[in-house]
């Protein structure tokens, strides 16, 4: 990747030089078969190491981790991941799962989890996301209902 750091970076700096078609076709097939290896890859696990996980770990395990995780994690970079991920899902069902996944291990950082959202995600995800889990609407928040 360094490499091909330099080499986009000699394009750039190069624009109408006359190696530059060269240059860049090579790097359109270097990072495509680089692209097939690794979705090949991730695939496997998706495919071997997921069963691992769901078959052996008990789930007061995995709350644990995830429990860990959150805590160890500094709050300004949850304000990077959460969006990010949620921005990132290709279908709703999947954005929706993974904020899910964080308030039924973390109940009581719910809100916390919305206010980040709410701050970082356009409007109509934040609406999409907040109707289908109305404990993540923080306090102050339009639709914020007391769940007591």
């Amino acid at each position: 990747m360094e490499r091909w750091e330099a080499l986009i970076n000699g394009v750039l700096i190069n624009l109408g030089g006359p190696d530059v078609p060269a240059t860049v076709a090579t790097l359109k097939e270097e990072i495509k078969s680089f692209c097939s290896h690794f979705l090949e890859h991730l695939q496997g696990e998706e495919d071997h190491l997921n069963a691992i996980g769901r078959k052996f770990v008990p789930l007061a395990v995995q709350k644990e981790l995830v429990t860990r995780c959150f805590m160890a994690t500094p709050a300004a970079s949850w304000e990077v991941i959460f969006p990010f991920i949620v921005e990132h899902c290709p279908r709703f069902a999947q954005r929706t799962r993974f904020v899910q996944c964080f308030t039924w291990v973390l109940p009581e950082r719910a809100q916390q989890i919305g206010a980040i959202l709410h701050r970082n995600v356009d409007a109509v995800a934040w609406e999409r996301l907040s109707v289908v889990l109305p404990n993540i609407i923080p306090r102050g928040v339009a639709n914020h209902t007391k769940l007591y």
